[in-house]
């Protein structure tokens, strides 16, 4: 107790023994009931009274203020872990499965829980669960309208709710074999759940459920808690969305789509440190005819041809295949485990799209074509540097070829 507050109660208590001391003699004079000394004994007996009752009161008040306290602190403390570790992932369903696990905890009494995406509102989506089988979840293929937040606020979906009875409630809402796939899927046991929205750029995003095996589990408390937590979220959700889309523009050429020259060595590098035994193919690629299409027709046509090549190649690789853009009409393709055959499969799969299907600009057939060079790691070439070198050579002394043969 600081000095102030303790001067303070003297004050208090000083002014409390004067008017009972006051208040007595008033009746004792009128009634003739005290004298003397009794009377300020009472006076004091009355001070003390409300002296014990006023400490009483501040205990509880303190002890009310310190609980709060340390559930503050202990919040603070799991929003602080939860940034701190969403920082440190990119996978989507890891950082949900974070957010739902600090949820929980947030929450004295919270055992169990479930994030839900709701942004189609026809097909809502357990992103993350807790406690609880999501695969048989999902079975019961529930639509935003079925779930306790929107039943609960009649659409709305503007502020948390409390389901204190979650076995009477779910007998009231859901047919009897929807009840049984909520058992299956684990909520056997659970008495009580708290539900918030989770609103981001101002539009709904999800919702966070947390469930208890107690009824009345939840508080007004919680409310308030839950409702912090969820603003945090929203928080975090953006921050994730703006460092994804600076990874994306870090990583991928903005108008083919495909990976950057940058963001493609550095595959190429990992692939080349981890391919000694394995081996690879680089295929070095350029479009012959692109200038003569931008001069005649304009760079927005050439820039079409160059997407039309890069989707038509997109196509025809798979997820192992490493596909990136040099720079302008240059384009750089990597084989894992593959052969020269594979190579020219690939090469002549893609040769013979683009003639059969070309771009066409006002009636107007424009046709893509391309010069490619090949090297296999590490058959033909050894140093990372001199593969590429290689390769470029190859392309260009192919395209010379195919020059010379008009």
């Amino acid at each position: 107790m600081n000095r102030q507050r303790f001067i303070r109660i003297l004050i208090v208590l000083g002014l409390i023994l004067i008017v009972s001391y006051v208040v007595i003699l008033l009746v004792s004079n009128q009634f003739g009931m005290l004298g003397g000394s009794d009377l300020i004994i009472l006076a004091i007996v009355i001070t003390l009274f409300f002296a014990f009752a006023y400490y009483n009161t501040m205990l509880s008040s303190m002890t009310k203020e310190r609980e709060i306290m340390k559930q503050n602190l202990a919040f603070s403390e799991i929003l602080y872990d939860l940034l701190h570790a969403t920082s440190q992932t990119e996978d989507k369903s890891e950082l949900y499965s974070l957010i739902l696990s600090s949820a929980i905890r947030a929450l004295k009494n919270g055992s169990k829980g479930s994030i839900l995406d709701v942004r189609n509102p026809d097909k809502v989506k357990y992103v993350a669960t807790d406690g609880f089988d999501k695969i048989v979840l999902e079975k019961m293929g529930l639509t935003l309208s079925d779930t306790y937040l929107y039943r609960e606020t009649s659409g709305a979906l503007d502020r948390t709710v409390i389901i204190k009875n979650s076995i009477e409630y779910n007998q009231d809402n859901f047919r009897d074999d929807e009840i049984q796939v909520l058992i299956e899927a684990g909520t056997e046991g659970i008495l009580s759940t708290i539900c918030t929205p989770i609103y981001v750029d101002n539009a709904i995003f999800g919702m966070i459920n947390v469930d208890s095996s107690m009824k009345n589990a939840f508080t007004t408390e919680d409310i308030k808690i839950i409702e912090m937590f969820s603003y945090e979220v929203s928080r975090m959700i953006m921050y994730n969305r703006m460092m994804e889309e600076n990874l994306y523009l870090s990583r991928y050429d903005a108008m083919t789509k495909i990976f950057n020259r940058g963001y493609f060595y550095e595959l190429h590098k990992d692939l080349y440190k981890n391919s000694h035994d394995k081996g690879y193919v680089f295929i070095a690629t350029d479009l012959n005819n692109l200038k003569e299409v931008n001069d005649t027709y304009g760079h927005p046509v050439g820039d079409k041809l160059i997407r039309h090549f890069t989707q038509t190649v997109t196509s025809f690789i798979d997820d192992q295949t490493i596909f990136g853009r040099y720079g302008g009409d240059e384009f750089n393709i990597l084989m894992p485990e593959a052969s020269k055959a594979d190579a020219m499969a690939l090469i002549d799969k893609v040769d013979q799209y683009l003639i059969k299907y070309p771009v066409n600009n006002n009636g107007n057939e424009i046709y893509a074509s391309f010069s490619y060079g090949i090297v296999l790691y590490p058959e033909e070439e050894k140093d990372y540097k001199n593969i590429i070198k290689l390769g470029d050579q190859r392309m260009y002394d192919h395209k010379k070829q195919m020059k010379s043969q008009h």
